[in-house]
């Protein structure tokens, strides 16, 4: 940086020595063009070949030379420069954009003396995910299967770990498109939102700067279901053991449980946004609990197949990155026992081609939510 520095210092000086002698020439110039009447060019006479091939064509020479020998400094010292230079303006743009989706994400309203204002470039996603991207909860109305409307508090997932379960462009979708039947809305233009492109890489950027280690986020989960063992610095005891059904609960029944996210849960995998896993679903699609297992690690990519007859989606979180490998192996020994009927089985629809839904409460703030297809 010391040497960059000191480059960027040369660059400065023969610049300015090169537009002060610019200026003094020009100015010569012109006082010359000012001290005599103008002749045409066609009759303005010139310098004798005497003239021209002694000290006047020396000079001129002597000009040239000297500035080859400027411009080739000049270019040498911006090649030298110009990565530096390069790295410092991303870094800044980078710097820029994270601040504007921290103000995205962040409150819609301030109070200034007494007075509450709006917040230009706000949309609230704290209001429903915390204001450290750890979770919250949103109002939110549903209808039974009576056809009865209540209001309820919908449980909304932790952001601060969203970029270990999902990739960069799963999470741009879930912001564009939203997810139907929840209060995730579609915040994009392309899915009936109100962010601008722009401002949905501003958001990503923002969720990218609070986003927890995969060691942080492992270590912050590794006691759960923990029923025997002990996790210390990293390293799960030999005699460790979990319970899937607490797993489960935790990180799968979100999705896969009726009413979980709202305090009324019916039977567990029974369905919801995403398929019930009931009635041996499990066994079917995964025969092998190889495949069940690297299923759930890695989730689901957009079009690529898994198991049987499975099409990914993207809507399927890896939890690789966030969950050690023996919780995953216990939440899949618990999803492979679930029995009963299909209760509660929704069929998912592609939300990217449907008007984005609007069932949150006005001036309740969301967050991104991505496409509607079944696993």
């Amino acid at each position: 940086m010391i040497i960059a520095g000191v480059l960027e210092s040369v660059a400065i000086a023969v610049t300015v020595v090169a537009l002060v002698l610019f200026l003094f020439i020009f100015i010569a110039v012109m006082r010359d063009r000012r001290s005599r009447t103008p002749v045409p060019p066609n009759l303005k006479p010139f310098l004798e070949d005497d003239a021209l091939e002694t000290t006047r064509l020396e000079r001129v020479l002597q000009m040239a030379v000297v500035s080859v020998l400027f411009l080739g400094i000049a270019m040498a010292v911006i090649f030298v420069m110009e990565p530096t230079r390069q790295e410092r303006a991303f870094e800044e743009l980078s710097e820029k954009s994270v601040e504007r989706g921290a103000i995205a994400y962040g409150p819609t309203e301030e109070v200034i003396d007494g007075e509450k204002h709006a917040i230009s470039g706000a949309f609230g996603c704290q209001a429903c995910h915390g204001p450290e991207g750890t979770g919250g909860a949103a109002k939110y109305t549903i209808t039974d299967a009576a056809g009865e409307q209540k209001n309820v508090a919908w449980t909304c997932p932790s952001l601060n770990d969203v970029l270990l379960r999902y990739s960069e462009e799963e999470v741009r979708t879930i912001l564009t498109y939203g997810r139907q039947g929840t209060p995730m809305p579609a915040w994009g233009e392309e899915g009936g939102g109100a962010m601008s492109r722009q401002q949905i890489e501003d958001t990503i950027a923002y969720l990218k700067s609070i986003q927890l280690s995969e060691e942080e986020a492992k270590a912050k989960n590794a006691e759960v279901g923990l029923v025997k063992g002990t996790y210390k610095d990293g390293k799960l005891s030999s005699d460790a053991e979990y319970d899937g059904a607490v797993l489960f609960d935790s990180f799968c029944a979100r999705c896969h449980t009726i009413g979980y996210s709202y305090n009324a849960a019916e039977a567990p995998g029974s369905g919801g946004f995403g398929p019930s896993l009931r009635g041996g679903s499990t066994l079917e699609q995964f025969p092998s609990a190889e495949d069940h297992i690297a299923f759930i690690t890695a989730g689901s990519e957009w079009q690529i197949a898994y198991g049987v007859r499975g099409q990914g989606t993207g809507r399927m979180p890896g939890f690789g990155l966030m969950l050690l490998p023996e919780q995953i192996a216990a939440i899949v020994d618990y999803e492979r026992s679930l029995t009963g009927g299909f209760a509660g089985t929704t069929p998912a629809v592609d939300s990217r081609a449907q008007e984005p839904q609007s069932n949150v409460t006005p001036g309740e703030e969301q967050i991104p939510a991505e496409p509607d297809v079944t696993e």
